[in-house]
């Protein structure tokens, strides 16, 4: 699925930094509710 959002937006982005975005996003709906 990831690889496939990459595609279509058409920029490399590593898995790392996928990873590091989805992290902040767990924390950011913890401190939103």
């Amino acid at each position: 699925m990831q690889t496939n959002i990459n595609n279509r937006i058409g920029v490399y982005i590593p898995q790392q930094y996928i990873d590091q975005i989805e992290e902040a996003n767990k924390l950011s709906v913890k401190l939103a509710h």
